[in-house]
């Protein structure tokens, strides 16, 4: 018997006798069978479960479902409330009849349930019967006194929508939910009884045993206490709100007492707090919008307070008259006397301003009068000026205030004023006026005093950090000048005189004093012994002296200049190094031993020379070969650390930074018209360049002198600055990114700071012409841009260096391929060095790479079918082979001539005579028996000796023979070749 409710009887029933059969069902309702129930037959017919068909031992229809009838109910009603349900036996054994499983089922089962949530103005909550959840269910709700006591009593319905939460409660249904308006009548009725409201949920059946009081039910209906604040005693108004949250639409009475308790006689007053009220007052009272009181500060309350306590007692009144619930407003009392002595701030004292606020919070919505006292304090006989706090203030300031929109202050400074501070302590002092007049009530602004300034602090001393800091009105009136120019002029002479007294001045000859004038004009030109000698600094006097100088006086003094490279228009120097001459310094490619691997070895390449302007010779690709190109560019102002100490930087970046710490020295190409290093517009177009700046740890004074009108410079803290060098920080031209290290995009930042004009900056970019793309060393576009705008010429190609493979050198020849992929239907020139590499010395053998080669090399090379070479090899390159390290080495040439394109090939370069012999003794027994061969040359029948008695050299018996018999398969691999070895 699985269910039943108020629409049917529901269950299953077989007879396993006959599984298929469908089995009689007779239901009694109110009582058992043989009770004299009513009964309803039915068959167990309609389709079942699976697991039914399992417990029955087969069949498919066992289940019924019998609608419940009015007769029905009101049989179970008449009887003992409950259903029962018994399965016939099919073959007509009486004994065979059983009751069903949960037989029998109480019908009306559950009482009703739900809550009554409150009862604030209106009474709210929830109820249902589970018996049948889907229908909305009656509540009655009485007030005064609980169902039978005669109460008050409203009907209503829970048929309003309800949340899931109670859905799951009740076990269905989506309206539960009831609201009942309690109108004056309802209240009245609970206050005239026991003050309660009582909730009780209606049976569906109508069986009174099973309505219930609702949970949470009775509550009272004068639960809260009357609450509020006394917002404000003023000199005008009183104000403050007031609600009771069981009546929260009404407004409520409120007492004010004067001068005393309620309880001491006070003369009161009684009002209505009905004024508009705020949204956050409503929340707070649980509704409504009038429920603000202001009452008007007139004589009789004054009077009262004076001759009392001087304090106001806000009290509110019960909505329902009920005295335990009156309650005194928060706040409450609260004192109305002149509390507050003024108050504000003197936040800025300018030459041409006096700026800050003041209020008095007795009178927040007044603006006060102030009196301004200068060069000492009130009293002292200091020139006074009165003003008023009235120019429009921020919120945070109304806070303060509490209240008022206009407590701020400006006063324009004049000359007459200035000349008191002077004249006096240097200081302006600012007090605030008591509304009321009370002297003890003035008071002196926060921050006041406050000194007109007359010391400024300045990281670098030139003109627009001067103007920055000071600001320009200032300095007109400083120097009693409107002229830029004579204030350019003037700070100008101050911060070269603080850097003339605060740091000394070196000429190059104090770091070796074989550096002269003379001596670094030819360095820069690239003919020195710095330049043309070959090996590292470590250890020599130059390299020591460069080095101290470095740790040293480049870091706190500042470096002289040579005539060379004094007077550069562009405000740019650039250095581009074309060699390496110092081994073991992880910086280029000359190694050790120098004599063999630095005659010509390159620097780090970082950049691409496009051509030489005093001829416009094009160099394509890299026919310069590798060059690294660095720079500096320093600003307009003179005094800018970055102009004062240039030739501090040009130390670091030539001497210390790539000669000293690199080895990098020369030109990029062997011109007298192609300097190593030179101001921007006498260098050659290249791609680009790396760039260092000063690094300045400065701190400059700037003082002023009212009495003289005068200003001054000086360099703070002369034991504690230090000079260093950074890599440049930039702006890329193209973008506006950061780009560090690059010395386009430091221009560009100095020129986007107007430091350097946008003319210098385009002439600079004339030479480093790759400025738009600063992470491209090679930028071919860019230099075959700037030839043709220069010459009218298309520029030449040269994009691709020799390339190609050194396959193989044994005793007979040496093989390979080698092609140009700016030619690549050419064959090229090789150059194959014995004993030692190109440039050592070792004799050299030229070939063209022009014999049949492989498809796959014409894929690599881009075209030609003939780059492959094959070298007899002859006793003299043996000889040189042998007289050198052992070595071959092949490069591939250019076939556009550039020198900078020539390579050594893929494996360039291999060993002459690898391997040394190798073999087997296999056995000794009547005969020696074994294999040799020497994988050198593995076509050949080697040599063997035996020895018999003693090793080599031990002057045994030696017998001499050939490896020469036929040899296994094996033996053939072993020695990479040949069927001869045994």
């Amino acid at each position: 018997f699985d269910s039943v409710d108020f629409y049917s009887i529901k269950g299953w029933a077989c007879d396993q006798d006959e599984p298929t059969t469908s089995v009689d069902v007779h239901i009694y309702f109110g009582g058992p069978a043989g009770s004299g129930a009513y009964m309803v037959s039915a068959v167990a017919s309609e389709p079942s479960h699976a697991a039914v068909k399992t417990i029955c031992g087969g069949g498919d229809n066992h289940h019924f479902d019998v609608e419940v009838t009015n007769e029905m109910v009101d049989a179970i009603q008449e009887g003992d409330g409950s259903v029962y349900v018994y399965g016939l036996d099919t073959l007509g054994g009486e004994g065979k009849n059983r009751p069903l499983g949960r037989s029998p089922q109480p019908f009306n089962e559950f009482a009703t349930k739900g809550y009554l949530d409150s009862v604030a103005g209106t009474a709210k909550g929830w109820a249902c019967d589970q018996d049948d959840p889907l229908k909305s269910i009656q509540v009655n709700l009485y007030f005064g006194g609980p169902a039978g006591s005669g109460s008050y009593m409203i009907e209503t319905m829970a048929s309003e929508p309800s949340e899931h939460g109670v859905k799951n409660l009740c076990g269905g249904g989506d309206n539960h939910r009831y609201i009942v308006e309690i109108d004056e009548t309802a209240r009245a009725a609970a206050l005239n009884g026991d003050g309660m409201v009582y909730a009780y949920g209606l049976d569906t059946l109508g069986e009174e045993t099973k309505n219930a009081l609702l949970s949470e039910s009775p509550q009272s209906v004068n639960q809260h206490a009357a609450t509020g604040y006394l917002d404000s005693v003023g000199l005008d108004l009183i104000k403050g709100w007031a609600c009771d949250k069981d009546e929260p639409s009404k407004s409520v009475n409120v007492h004010l007492f004067f001068g005393g308790t309620p309880s001491s006689g006070a003369p009161s007053r009684n009002i209505i707090a009905s004024d508009p009220s705020q949204a956050a007052i409503s929340n707070i009272c649980g509704g409504g919008d009038n429920h603000r009181f202001s009452v008007e500060m007139d004589e009789t309350i004054r009077a009262a307070l004076d001759n009392g306590d001087g304090k106001v007692y806000a009290i509110g009144i019960d909505s329902d008259l009920d005295a335990s619930k009156n309650s005194q407003l928060h706040q409450s009392p609260k004192a109305i006397t002149n509390r507050f002595a003024t108050t504000g701030f003197l936040d800025e004292v300018g030459y041409t301003f006096i700026r800050g606020w003041a209020c008095d919070k007795d009178e927040p919505l007044k603006s006060i009068d102030l009196h301004f006292y200068f060069g000492g304090p009130a009293g002292s006989g200091s020139y006074m000026v009165a003003g008023a706090a009235s120019d429009a203030s921020e919120v945070a300031v109304k806070d303060v205030c509490g209240g008022g929109d206009n407590h701020r202050f400006n006063i324009e400074m004049d000359d007459v004023m200035r000349a008191a501070i002077f004249a006096g302590d240097g200081k302006v002092y600012a007090y605030g006026l008591d509304s009321f007049g009370i002297e003890g009530k003035n008071a002196q602004l926060g921050h006041s005093p406050k000194a007109l300034k007359t010391e400024f602090a300045v990281r670098d001393c030139t003109f627009a950090t001067v103007v920055d800091e000071v600001g320009t009105e200032n300095l007109k009136i400083m120097l009693a000048t409107d002229s830029m120019e004579e204030i350019e002029t003037t700070v100008s002479a101050i911060c070269g005189a603080a850097w003339e007294d605060g740091v000394e001045s070196v000429p190059f000859s104090i770091v070796d004093d074989r550096f002269t004038d003379a001596f670094m004009g030819s360095y820069v030109a690239g003919d020195t012994f710095l330049n043309t000698e070959t090996g590292t600094f470590e250890g020599t006097i130059e390299g020591t002296n460069i080095d101290t100088f470095r740790n040293e006086e480049a870091t706190d003094s500042i470096v002289e200049g040579f005539p060379d490279i004094a007077t550069c228009q562009y405000n740019s120097i650039m250095c581009c190094f074309g060699r390496d001459r110092q081994p073991n310094d992880n910086n280029g490619n000359c190694k050790d031993p120098i004599d063999q691997n630095c005659i010509n070895a390159d620097p780090a390449d970082n950049s691409n020379l496009c051509f030489t302007d005093h001829n416009n010779h094009p160099y394509p690709g890299r026919d310069e070969g590798k060059i690294h190109c660095h720079g500096l560019a320093w600003s307009d102002d003179e005094n800018d650390p970055s102009a004062k100490l240039k030739f501090n930087n040009f130390f670091y970046i030539s001497l210390y930074d790539h000669m000293y710490s690199r080895g990098y020295v020369e030109n990029m190409v062997d011109s007298a018209e192609v300097p190593m290093c030179g101001c921007i517009e006498d260098m050659p177009p290249v791609s680009r360049a790396d760039c260092t700046e000063m690094a300045t740890t400065t701190v400059f004074k700037i003082n002023f002198d009212g009495t003289s009108s005068s200003i001054s410079a000086s360099l703070d803290n002369v034991a504690d600055y230090e000079f260093n060098f950074n890599a440049c920080k930039g702006i890329n031209p193209s973008n506006g990114n950061r780009q560090n290290n690059d010395l386009a995009s430091y221009v560009h930042r100095l020129q986007l700071e107007n430091r350097i004009s946008s003319d210098t900056e385009e002439r600079v970019f004339e030479t480093l012409v790759g400025y738009a793309s600063p992470g491209d060393n090679d930028n071919e576009a860019a230099c075959a841009s700037a030839y043709t705008r220069k010459t009218g010429l298309e520029y030449p190609e040269n994009n691709f260096a020799a390339r190609g493979y050194f396959d193989s050198v044994d005793f007979y020849s040496i093989k390979g391929w080698a092609c140009d992929q700016d030619e690549p239907t050419t064959s090229v020139d090789v150059h194959i060095y014995f004993g030692g590499p190109a440039g050592s010395g070792a004799y050299m053998v030229s070939a063209v790479a022009s014999e049949p080669s492989h498809a796959a090399v014409k894929t690599i090379c881009g075209g030609g079918d003939n780059h492959h070479f094959d070298v007899e090899v002859t006793n003299e390159m043996v000889d040189a082979i042998q007289e050198g390290d052992g070595s071959v080495y092949v490069y591939g040439l250019d076939t556009l001539g550039g020198e900078g394109k020539n390579r050594p090939l893929g494996r360039s370069p291999q060993p002459f005579n690898e391997f040394a012999t190798k073999g087997y003794l296999d056995s000794v027994a009547g005969t020696a028996k074994g294999w040799a061969c020497d994988q050198d040359d593995p076509l050949k029948s080697i040599q063997v000796n035996l020895y018999f008695g003693g090793p080599a050299g031990s002057g045994s018996y030696m017998i001499e023979t050939m490896a020469s018999e036929p040899s296994e398969h094996g033996i053939k691999n072993l020695c990479g070749g040949g069927d001869n070895h045994r």
